[in-house]
C-alpha cells in the first residue's frame, strides 16, 4: 500500500524533471545528499571548535543552494557545486561567529549582573552599619561615659 502510494507521488516528479528511470533519479538524490556531507566532513576536520547548530545551517544551506543545481541540467555543476559549498561553509562560520558573540556577551552580563547585585547588597550593608539608631549613640554614649567616670 505504502509503495503504491509512493510511486504516485515520485512518478510525477520523475517526468517532470524529465529524467530516463527511477536510476536517474536515485543518482540526482544521491548527489544531492553528497555536497552536505562532504561540506560536514570539511568543516569537522579543519574546523574543530564548530558547533552542531552550525554543522545543520550548513546542511541546509549546501541542500538548498545545491537543490537547484542537481535537478536541472546545467553545464557547470562543478563549478556551482564549489560555490554552493563555500557559501554553506560561510554560513556556518558566520552561525558560529555570532553565536559565540552572543554567548560571550551574556556571559558578561550575567557578571555585570551578579556584581551589581553584590555592589547593591553591600552598599545597603554599609548603610545599614554606617547608620545607627539614636538609642544605640545614646547607649554608647553612657557606656562610654559609665567607664570613662
Amino acid at each position: 500500500m505504502f509503495c503504491a502510494v509512493l510511486s504516485f507521488v515520485v512518478a510525477p516528479v520523475i517526468d517532470a524533471i524529465k529524467l530516463e528511470s527511477f536510476y536517474d533519479f536515485m543518482q540526482h538524490f544521491n548527489t544531492l545528499n553528497g555536497l552536505p556531507i562532504l561540506l560536514l566532513f570539511v568543516l569537522g576536520v579543519f574546523f574543530t571548535k564548530l558547533d552542531s547548530f552550525s554543522a545543520k545551517v550548513a546542511f541546509a544551506v549546501s541542500l538548498i543552494c545545491y537543490t537547484p543545481v542537481t535537478f536541472f541540467d546545467t553545464r557547470y555543476w562543478m563549478h556551482l557545486y564549489f560555490l554552493c559549498a563555500a557559501v554553506a561553509m560561510m554560513a556556518a562560520i558566520t552561525c558560529y561567529r555570532l553565536r559565540t558573540y552572543r554567548v560571550e556577551n551574556q556571559h558578561v552580563d550575567v557578571q555585570l549582573q551578579h556584581s551589581r547585585s553584590n555592589l547593591s547588597s553591600d552598599s545597603t550593608a554599609n548603610i545599614t552599619n554606617d547608620v545607627k539608631p539614636e538609642s544605640s549613640i545614646q547607649s554608647d554614649a553612657a557606656a562610654n561615659g559609665a567607664s570613662s567616670g
